[in-house]
């Protein structure tokens, strides 16, 4: 929340960042969702951008996805993905998500990554690369 409200009634961040993690894949099979798509980078926007994310795991849970979900978009879809995935990864720039840029053979990591995972926490998105 932002405004006079924020200090009377806080919010966990979780509370809508999980839904928008798990709607993130739907995006790239509904027809015609120009505003859907509008909401989630929105979303996305308000999420990463506009406060600060202290979750480095959670942070890269969301790049992978935004980079995964990408892939199955047409192009303008996929465009507006890949800016917020860039954007969000200049703002963070942290040795965590510098290394999902390189190869999977070169990323040293505890445990597997796993995709269907619903929280973003629990996906071990450090794991992997980011293609």
């Amino acid at each position: 929340l932002r405004g006079p409200g924020r200090d009377t009634l806080p919010v966990d961040p979780k509370e809508y960042l999980i839904p928008l993690y798990n709607l993130l894949p739907r995006l790239g099979s509904s027809v015609g969702s120009e505003k859907t798509m509008e909401a989630a980078i929105q979303c996305l926007d308000h999420a990463f951008l506009q406060r600060r994310e202290l979750s480095t795991s959670r942070l890269a849970a969301f790049l992978k996805r935004l980079t995964s979900t990408s892939l199955h978009c047409p192009p303008h879809s996929a465009t507006p993905l890949l800016a917020r995935a860039r954007q969000v990864s200049s703002r963070y720039s942290s040795s965590k998500v510098e290394r999902m840029l390189e190869n999977e053979e070169d990323i040293v990591a505890e445990g597997m990554f796993a995709p269907e995972a619903e929280d973003p926490e629990h996906s071990n998105a450090h794991a992997t690369s980011l293609w």
